[in-house]
């Protein structure tokens, strides 16, 4: 029971490193809550630091959702517990304890805990999401 319980979290905590913010800060001395969008992930990082930063911010969100669920694996009882934990990385990346709860949308945080629970179903949202941008030439939410 104790393991289900700091599995989440563990979750919630990776999930609130604010990985674009530190970086738009150590790069260009911002805080990127101030430009474009105001939210701290890829996509703002992308259109406010540049190309290398955005990577560098994608795979780490993504990161967060992954190990997120691997730690509930190893530390949880049960298959909720990875969920719970995929959910409290998401929130976590949304409203950050670190940054007095403002974040980012969670979308790539939310796909890295899918692709470690569900594969198929990531590839498959991946899809989706790459049909609605072509059609909409619309990226944000």
């Amino acid at each position: 029971m104790i393991g289900n319980v700091l599995a989440v979290l563990l979750g919630y905590l990776i999930g609130a490193i604010p990985l674009g913010l530190i970086m738009a800060k150590a790069l260009k001395g911002i805080d990127i809550r101030d430009y474009g969008s105001g939210k701290i992930g890829a996509t703002n990082v992308l259109r406010t630091v540049g190309l290398k930063a955005a990577v560098v911010v994608f795979a780490f969100d993504l990161g967060k959702g992954v190990a997120a669920v691997l730690i509930a694996r190893g530390m949880g009882d049960a298959t909720y517990v990875e969920v719970l934990a995929a959910g409290a990385a998401f929130a976590g990346h949304n409203w950050s304890v670190f940054i007095r709860f403002t974040g980012g949308r969670g979308v790539n945080t939310g796909l890295g805990g899918l692709f470690a629970m569900a594969p198929l179903w990531a590839a498959g949202a991946v899809g989706a999401g790459i049909l609605v941008i072509v059609l909409t030439r619309y990226v944000s939410l």
